[in-house]
């Protein structure tokens, strides 16, 4: 993540407006199976990101083949 990124979430953070991250994560030695997962994270956690990578807890996680676009689209909505 950049550096223009993280002040980008952590501006708008501070300023209660809601942004987001979606992080395609493979975990190791799943790369070659491409069994990625779709990690979803809100902006304010972007410090917390940065600093643990994606041990920080997600606000939701998909399987990456098999990801319900629509339950993602309420997510959002309701994060």
């Amino acid at each position: 993540m950049s550096p223009h990124q993280v002040s980008f979430h952590a501006r708008h953070a501070e300023l209660g407006v809601r942004t987001f991250i979606l992080v395609l994560h493979y975990p190791p030695n799943k790369h070659a199976t491409k069994e990625g997962v779709l990690l979803l994270y809100r902006g304010d956690q972007v410090l917390e990101l940065v600093t643990s990578g994606v041990d920080t807890e997600p606000v939701a996680s998909y399987h990456y083949a098999t990801v319900p676009w629509s339950m993602l689209m309420y997510t959002l909505a309701e994060a």
